[in-house]
């Protein structure tokens, strides 16, 4: 066999993709802003805090459906204007039905109070389609600049109600809008916003502002994250593949007189470090003792995707080199905080 040889050259490069987390919450207890920025919001109706996904006690919230609801004060950092770009993903599970069916959706968040005089559309809403649907079971995103009346609809294609953990997000970028759940690419339609979409509106979880149509949200919400400017793809995977835990659990989710046990394994992390093999004409990625790695992909010099893994439980996993043809190769690694790592590596 002919011996492969390996040259790498680690290339770190932060801030690739200009985005910045304005607000983060990650409902572990408390509805506090974990960004920094302090867009604290405050709980109505006796929210009780359950599982998370990965089975750790009191690390997200459950919505009765009823008069459970976060809402955040307006300020200027949520207030995204016709060309600026954004991105909001949360985690969520729900029951096959919900109760509140006055309109035929349900509200996830969105930044919008129909009762606010002068209104001037919104910058994003995230919605769940129930039972008065035809499409029920599926996500509807929408951003509206409500002066021109240009409102953009886009809804998933797969069904969310299963009573299992779902990752929703939904961004704007360059002028595109894209809708993705679990990681997978679902709806993407040109933005078609001419007017203002920002407002004077505070932020609402669980409920659409107003006094009419609340669209009361059942089921239970995680890790909500809000950037302004887009997401590139690899951490979009990122936070999809990102989980906390190490172990096969069983955990149990109380959505109120509906509660689901289920078995779940969850995902170790990887981290960044590369150490070429010329013996077996492999490269290994190794764990380092900084933030978790938890999505990979190599990438040739076309820029098309030659391998990609995302969560592996491996401590470090063996990349075959030796199936790549000579060339330059670029190897795009995700931290858990979302930094982009770039490794390179020339394959002789």
């Amino acid at each position: 066999m002919k011996t492969s040889q390996l040259l790498l050259l680690l290339l770190i490069s932060t801030g690739i993709y200009a985005q910045t987390i304005v607000a983060h919450y990650p409902l572990n207890g408390t509805a506090d802003d974990t960004s920094g920025n302090g867009l604290n919001g405050i709980e109505y109706g006796g929210l009780l805090y359950i599982d998370d996904r990965c089975g750790n006690p009191n690390s997200a919230c459950r919505f009765d459906g009823i008069d459970d609801y976060i809402r955040v004060a307006d300020n200027s950092l949520l207030d995204f204007t016709v060309n600026e770009d954004f991105a909001v993903s949360l985690w969520f599970i729900l029951p096959y039905t919900q109760d509140y069916r006055v309109e035929d959706n349900n509200e996830f968040i969105s930044k919008w109070d129909a009762n606010v005089v002068g209104n001037s559309g919104y910058p994003f809403a995230l919605r769940y389609l129930n039972a008065n649907n035809s499409t029920h079971g599926k996500l509807r995103v929408l951003r509206w600049d409500k002066t021109c009346d240009n409102l953009e609809i886009q809804e998933s294609t797969s069904l969310v109600n299963d009573f299992q953990w779902h990752h929703m997000l939904y961004q704007r970028k360059q002028g595109q809008l894209y809708l993705y759940v679990d990681g997978v690419l679902e709806s993407q339609a040109s933005d078609p916003s001419v007017c203002a979409t920002d407002n004077s509106d505070d932020l609402w979880i669980g409920r659409r502002g107003g006094t009419a149509h609340l669209c009361w949200l059942e089921g239970g919400l995680d890790e909500i994250r809000i950037y302004s400017g887009h997401l590139s793809d690899s951490q979009i995977q990122a936070l999809f593949h990102q989980m906390d835990c190490k172990d096969t659990i069983s955990t149990t989710v109380n959505l109120g007189d509906t509660i689901i046990s289920y078995v779940y394994t969850p995902v170790d992390c990887l981290k960044p470090y590369l150490t070429p093999n010329p013996a077996t004409n492999s490269t290994t990625l190794y764990s380092s003792s900084s933030s978790t790695i938890n999505y990979f992909e190599i990438v040739d010099q076309k820029g098309a995707i030659v391998y990609s893994f995302g969560g592996l439980n491996l401590e470090s996993v063996e990349i075959p080199t030796e199936l790549l043809a000579q060339g330059w190769y670029i190897v795009r690694l995700i931290e858990f905080d979302l930094r982009e790592y770039e490794l390179s590596f020339i394959k002789m």
